[in-house]
Formats: structure tokens, C-alpha cells, sequence
């Protein structure tokens, strides 16, 4: 659907009538391309802290996710949108997968290659890492797209050189298989940078990554990098419940 920015707020073509129609928290996740709804109990959960603030949640939710890549490419191709957000940045796959690359040290290599022959043994990858003969070898893989996957190690170091913050919203699958309403976010174990910007992710079945959006209603968009000031205090609030002080 053709979207265009008319006085400063994203509008819609409606085909029936040939007009622009301005974006709403009503109508913006039938129209915005290739959004869908956050997972339902994350949105009772952040309705929940909505309420707290004596605000009435919105609905539809103004939270949506957001398939980036596959193969391999997942939590590589959400965090380059995010920070693509920002008309200052122009990352690729590839251009993230080698700045994490480029993280590894012959100390983070030992342990790297002790987990993929783990992962290997139980099957939760396809490829042997007994054919990676030295850390410029796996450091060339990790550079290729649609290789390794992205985990979550990956993903502290590129928090830490692309200096981000990252909250992860995991579904119900990521803990253990016990249906939780109470859902929690998942702990990186990464210190919250208030200077830095923060990213959302959803992550299904301890597998895969999706990007998770905020609609912005006063403009229109959707917004998937965040200031500190930009980041919603509903989600703070879970923040500081689950993970701790921000």
C-alpha cells in the first residue's frame, strides 16, 4: 500500500476513493506493510502496566513485530533495520555480521567453538565446527550471510560495538514449554546504557528473531529504535520488574 508523508504525519491511498488517509492507532496495522500483531499475552502484559499509568491501553495494541530474515539472517536483519531507522546509518546483513565477527578474540574463539560442538552433538545445528580450523575461519563463516545463526552471544557483542541496548520479548515456547501469562523478558545479562539507543526483539521458540515496532502517533510511523526519552514507560516499567534498575 502507497504511503506519503503529508504535514509532517504518514498517510494511506485509499484505492476506493482515490484519497490520502492519515494513519491511526486504529487502522495502522491493516495498513502499514508487513507488521503484524504482537503476540497477544505480551500485549495483556503491557496493557497491564498501561493501566498502572491510569492510561487506557490502545486497540488495536500499538506494538507490532516484524519478520526481517530468514536462514540464518534473522537477528542480523532486525537489528540492520532498527538502526537503519536512523537516516545517519546504512547497514546489511553483511555489514552487521562482520562487525560481530570482528569481536571475536582467541579467548571468546575456544568458547565459541566448545559451544557449536555441543550444539552440533545434540543436533541444533547442521554444520560440523570440527571443519573450522582457526578463528580467522570461523570469523570468515560469521561474515557470510545465511551461515551461522545469530545467538546470543553474537548479539552481546554487537550490543557492545554498535553500543545499543536490547529487550527481548520471548514467546511462550522460550520458557521451557510451560504456558507462562506472566510473561517475562528475556535477561541478556547486558547493562542498560541510558545514553544509548534501545532495540526490541521477539524471539520464537529460542530459534528465531523478529523485529518489535511501536506505532508513533504523532507521526505516523513505526518506531523501532528508541531513545531512552522515545522508549514507552509501559516498557519500562517491565523492564525494571523483570530485568532490574534501569
Amino acid at each position: 500500500m502507497d504511503l506519503i508523508e503529508i504535514e509532517g504525519h504518514k498517510h494511506y491511498l485509499d484505492e476506493e476513493t482515490g484519497k490520502y488517509i492519515k494513519i491511526t492507532p486504529r487502522n495502522w496495522i491493516k495498513v502499514i506493510a508487513d507488521w503484524e500483531r504482537m503476540d497477544k499475552n505480551w500485549v495483556r502484559r503491557i496493557n497491564k502496566e498501561i493501566r498502572k499509568l491510569k492510561i487506557t491501553p490502545p486497540i488495536p495494541s500499538l506494538y507490532g513485530i516484524k519478520e526481517c530474515a530468514q536462514k540464518g539472517d534473522c537477528m542480523f536483519g532486525c537489528i540492520s533495520e532498527a538502526l537503519n531507522s536512523d537516516t545517519n546509518n546504512n547497514y546489511s546483513i553483511t555489514d552487521i555480521r562482520k562487525i560481530a565477527a570482528s569481536k571475536i578474540t582467541p579467548e571468546i574463539y575456544e568458547l565459541m567453538s566448545n559451544f557449536y560442538k555441543v550444539a552440533y552433538e545434540e543436533n541444533e545445528i547442521d554444520w560440523d565446527p570440527s571443519e573450522i580450523k582457526s578463528i580467522e575461519e570461523l570469523k570468515e563463516l560469521i561474515s557470510e550471510p545465511e551461515t551461522i545463526w545469530g545467538d546470543h552471544q553474537i548479539l552481546c557483542f554487537l550490543c557492545d560495538a554498535l553500543k545499543f541496548n536490547v529487550i527481548i520479548f520471548p514467546d511462550e515456547k522460550s520458557y521451557n514449554n510451560k504456558y507462562d501469562l506472566n510473561y517475562h523478558l528475556y535477561n541478556t545479562t547486558q547493562d542498560f546504557n541510558k545514553n544509548y539507543p534501545t532495540i526490541m526483539l521477539y524471539y520464537i521458540e529460542d530459534i528465531h528473531f523478529q523485529l518489535v515496532g511501536y506505532f508513533n502517533i504523532n507521526n505516523g510511523k513505526i518506531m523501532t529504535l528508541f531513545s531512552f526519552e522515545e522508549l514507552p514507560n509501559e516498557i519500562k516499567e517491565i523492564y525494571k520488574n523483570d530485568i532490574g534498575k534501569l
